[in-house]
């Protein structure tokens, strides 16, 4: 698989960024959708649903294609953001809304770049060995 370069990866960022907001705004023409409901849909719905399950996947499990990556990443989002909503709405008891769900999907995203940050610093530290 060969390497995309940086200044690449930014121009399909900001290009899939237009397309994104066309397709919410062709969305917001629609009699039953408003302009902010339909940017909500359309960005939301990657947000929840691909990107946090894409952050875990990309971070543990590397030499994969990429239908593998995306269908495994839908299904690892669908299972944390449901298992993290169940949690803090059942046991925490706090209400479920769309903050609630931004600050839970980006704790799901964050945690697997953090961890792949300092792995380095645990790889070869066994935390419950004795010490002599």
């Amino acid at each position: 698989m060969k390497e995309i370069s940086l200044r690449r990866q930014w121009v399909l960022a900001g290009t899939s960024i237009v397309i994104l907001t066309l397709c919410a705004l062709v969305l917001a023409l629609t009699p039953s959708f408003t302009l902010t409901s339909s940017l909500r849909a359309v960005y939301g719905i990657p947000f929840i649903l691909f990107l946090p399950g894409y952050s875990i996947t990309r971070t543990f499990i590397q030499k994969i294609d990429k239908l593998e990556t995306f269908v495994i990443s839908v299904a690892l989002s669908i299972a944390s953001m449901t298992m993290l909503t169940f949690f803090t709405n059942y046991y925490l008891r706090i209400e479920l809304s769309a903050l609630n769900l931004l600050i839970q999907s980006v704790l799901i995203i964050l945690f697997p770049l953090v961890f792949k940050k300092y792995e380095s610093r645990f790889k070869n530290k066994i935390l419950w060995k004795n010490k002599k």
